[in-house]
């Protein structure tokens, strides 16, 4: 179903009502928060896990979970913006019993429905320091002191997701490591290339 026309096709004054009902349906707000903290997500990880789980066993189509993500802004994002969450959800869920599988043109939804009643939190993660500055992750704060370096693994990755046209925000939240690093590996990994190219 596409919420855009279904909101639109409402009576102009009912319009916000229904689209601010469909989110918050969506989202599962209060789920959201457990979540976060049982499997360490992100907010964002967090809300879209909460709306999947929340119409588990049945498909929760891209364009609601974009919707879920970005409320009304949702078409103005690069629609790969979706995908780079759910694989971040598949690594952060892996070895738990659930997982998101995707119905191909029609959504996504989880192999079993994640029980709220008995989730208990993971241990806390040590504290590293006492202050941590907004938008900050364990892996940009390693990356921006120099301490973190790229493997093999993380160059394909980077090489593959730029190929299939991937935005640099998107790279970065995937990969958790800033803008700046992922476009300057990626120049980097250019002329390692070029350079192989001509001495071949």
């Amino acid at each position: 179903m596409d919420l855009r026309r279904f909101v639109m096709a409402q009576p102009e004054d009912q319009r916000l009502e229904t689209a601010l009902a469909i989110i918050e349906d969506l989202s599962g707000q209060f789920g959201a928060a457990v979540l976060q903290r049982v499997f360490r997500l992100t907010r964002a990880e967090a809300v879209m896990l909460a709306a999947i789980n929340a119409r588990a066993p049945e498909l929760v189509s891209h364009d609601a979970l974009a919707t879920v993500l970005w409320g009304p802004w949702a078409e103005e994002r690069d629609p790969a913006g979706v995908k780079v969450y759910v694989a971040r959800l598949r690594r952060k869920l892996a070895g738990s019993g659930h997982e998101i599988l995707c119905v191909w043109g029609h959504g996504y939804h989880l192999s079993s429905p994640i029980e709220m009643g008995g989730l208990k939190a993971l241990p806390p993660e040590p504290v590293t320091a006492v202050v941590t500055p907004l938008h900050s992750s364990p892996a940009r704060d390693a990356a921006a002191s120099g301490v973190m370096r790229w493997s093999a693994q993380e160059d394909a990755e980077l090489i593959r997701m730029r190929a299939n046209g991937s935005e640099w925000w998107a790279i970065a939240e995937e990969m958790e490591r800033s803008e700046d690093s992922c476009i300057r590996r990626w120049k980097r990994l250019h002329r390692r290339r070029a350079v192989q190219a001509v001495a071949a």
